[in-house]
């Protein structure tokens, strides 16, 4: 099974061209929501992109960070070893750990696993976001 970020360049794009590798008929596209489960303009949303699978928290992530000062273009920012992120590819790393922690070697594939979390989701009624 493959996971895949689904880019995070929607509003720049039209929803109906393909986006490589997770237009792919074989992998798991995932979109990105808020914490409230709405999708960033910056995200593919399930209703809009026809080849997104599933959507998982990817705005305004909590994640490593080397420690210091780092210069951007337009700033300077002291770094205490953790920085907030937005990103599918976020998004995409709970969702592949989400099916990494219901795999269980020799008895239970990641694609059942994948199924299995989808199954809870329908029947929580919040499709197609994995929690």
């Amino acid at each position: 099974m493959v996971v895949v970020a689904a880019g995070n360049h929607a509003a720049n794009v039209d929803k109906h061209r393909p986006l490589w590798p997770a237009a792919l008929p074989r992998v798991v596209a995932v979109g990105a929501t808020n914490c409230a489960g709405d999708v960033p303009d910056w995200s593919p949303g399930s209703a809009q992109w026809p080849w997104l699978d599933v959507l998982a928290t990817g705005d305004k992530v909590i994640s490593t960070f080397p420690e210091g000062r780092v210069r951007m273009p337009e700033e300077e920012q002291e770094y205490n070893g953790y920085a907030l992120w937005s990103g599918t590819s976020f998004a995409a790393g709970k969702v592949s750990g989400a099916i990494a922690a219901k795999t269980v070697p020799g008895r239970i594939d990641a694609a059942t696993a994948f199924r299995a979390l989808i199954e809870r989701s329908e029947k929580r009624h919040d499709l197609p976001w994995i929690r």
